[in-house]
């Protein structure tokens, strides 16, 4: 089948290239996700379902390594957050174990309190009142399936606000029902004030169902959103009695994409070369690995695959591998790396580059940490691109921010690249802001500015400014696979009419990590 004849492009040189997309990895390490509320408390001060028990004793048996604990029932304005029976004893007897005196006088001080308030912040019908009266008796006589019963039929009648949602979470937790327990949990964390208590019991459920690995994800979430001492002590325990999970040896990251591109533009790493004035759909695959080789080395590859339906021309394909080696430095965590990349374009020989990366990171906070990297590339242009050959010089400041559902990063950026080809060398500052924000358990949105100012070594190119802004939301399917849609603008301002362009860009894509 003969193929399309593909629009003319405008380029700085004799050529229509550009540099193949960089690798977009995804973020690792998804951490609990905490909601947005959907409306305000309406309750006040509630009856606390399950009498606090003595001071923690939860986490992992030391011997048996059995997960230990069961959900904290105490209302989030209480002082004391208990903790529960082992799971140990919950599997053979979901009976509440002899308590101290002095837990039982902060159970009973808190109870009265509860109990002296009034159910809702307004009205409720007779019916909603007197099923929540009956899953306090319930609770009472520790009859913990009636009081499940009860407060489920008391939501049904009217009663909202956070406090009978997790009424219900633990009631069904100290009945066994564990997804019941999940969802009332997840459904009062929407409420702010009661996240985090909400966060500590979804952990305490996680490790009923011996999911070590998300329950130490809800302690480290707790950990970061609350400012409670006693929750925050809690949660460090917890963590401590956990196992340590063992080291992964090797990651892998996919993804498979479509979308649609309204002005395909050729961009080299911020280098505009060529322009179609042309859309087109586009396929892309990306696959990306990292394993160890020897003691502090490890290697590192990737490959993108990018097809476009019509413009052929513009197909790209880029193959990376290199190794790294990791020196620890007091608080510093160094690496120095060489990488070896080989591009083509349509099919024809592109591009070969050797990379030397040298790169620090360290925590300055609990929330904040700082990278230093510097990068140099070696670059010769294959099959009549000689005019890209040249080097490049990146030295690039980053910080990040994290905290509760937020993860934010700042970074500056300095190219300064020479090429044989006079009319591309330029000088380069970028700015760069993106944020990313749980929503929920399963679904993450980010959102991306950028800014890059290029000042070219000959007068004619002078100067352009290029902003970016991109869109991004996820869904993910367990630990592994996510969707996501992401759109991105483009605005480049040039003194040369040829590179000043718009663009608008599309694509929705299916993503894994292993």
């Amino acid at each position: 089948m003969a193929r399309p004849v593909d629009p003319p492009v405008t380029v700085r040189l004799p050529i229509t290239v550009r540099l193949p997309i960089t690798v977009r990895l995804p973020i690792t390490a998804r951490r609990p996700i905490m909601v947005r509320p959907m409306d305000p408390p309406t309750v006040g001060r509630r009856p606390i379902t399950v009498r606090p028990m003595d001071p923690p004793t939860v986490g992992r048996h030391p011997i048996t390594g059995h997960p230990t604990g069961r959900p904290v029932a105490t209302a989030p304005t209480a002082r004391s957050i208990p903790t529960g029976p082992s799971i140990r004893s919950i599997r053979r007897r979901p009976r509440l174990p002899r308590i101290s005196d002095r837990s039982w006088r902060a159970a009973f001080a808190a109870l009265l309190l509860a109990f002296l308030l009034p159910v809702t912040a307004g009205a409720t019908s007779p019916e909603a009142s007197l099923q929540f009266e009956n899953g306090k008796q319930a609770v009472a006589a520790q009859d913990y399936a009636a009081a499940l019963d009860a407060f489920e039929a008391a939501a049904a009648a009217g009663i909202t606000g956070p406090v009978v949602h997790f009424n219900i979470g633990v009631s069904a937790y100290r009945v066994g029902q564990w997804s019941r327990a999940t969802a009332a949990f997840r459904e009062a964390a929407r409420t702010p004030a009661m996240a985090a208590l909400a966060h500590y019991n979804l952990g305490l459920v996680a490790l009923a169902e011996h999911k070590e690995e998300q329950a130490a994800k809800w302690f480290a979430q707790v950990q970061r959103e609350t400012s409670d001492e006693r929750l925050q002590s809690l949660a460090t325990e917890q963590l401590a009695r956990l196992p340590q999970p063992a080291e992964r040896n090797w990651y892998a990251y996919g993804s498979v994409a479509a979308g649609y591109d309204d002005n395909v533009a050729l961009v080299a790493n911020g280098d505009v070369l060529g322009v179609s004035d042309t859309d087109d759909a586009f396929t892309e695959v990306q696959l990306a690995v990292t394993a160890p080789l020897t003691g502090p080395w490890r290697f590192d590859g990737d490959v993108v695959l990018l097809d476009y339906q019509d413009l052929d021309s513009f197909d790209q394909l880029n193959i990376n591998a290199g190794a790294r080696y990791r020196l620890p430095l007091g608080d510093w965590n160094s690496e120095a790396g060489v990488q070896l990349a080989y591009s083509t374009l349509d099919g024809e020989g592109f591009q070969n580059k050797a990379v030397l990366i040298l790169q620090t990171t360290r925590s300055l906070t609990q929330e904040w940490r700082l990278r230093v990297r510097y990068r140099f590339h070696d670059i010769n242009g294959l099959d009549g691109f000689d005019g890209l050959d040249g080097a490049r010089h990146e030295l690039a400041v980053r910080g990040t921010w994290r905290r509760g559902r937020w993860d934010v990063t700042v970074q500056y950026r300095y190219d300064t690249t020479d090429y044989r080809e006079e009319d591309l060398s330029f000088d380069r500052h970028q700015l760069l802001v993106y944020a990313q924000r749980d929503l929920n358990e399963y679904w993450n949105a980010e959102a991306g500015l950028s800014f890059d100012r290029s000042r070219y070594d000959v007068a004619d190119n002078s100067s352009e400014d290029r902003a970016e802004i991109a869109l991004g939301l996820s869904r993910s399917f367990g630990e592994r696979w996510r969707a996501v849609m992401r759109y991105a603008y483009a605005d480049n301002q040039a003194e040369l009419p040829e590179f000043d362009y718009g663009r608008n860009r599309i694509q929705a894509s299916v993503e894994a990590n292993w």
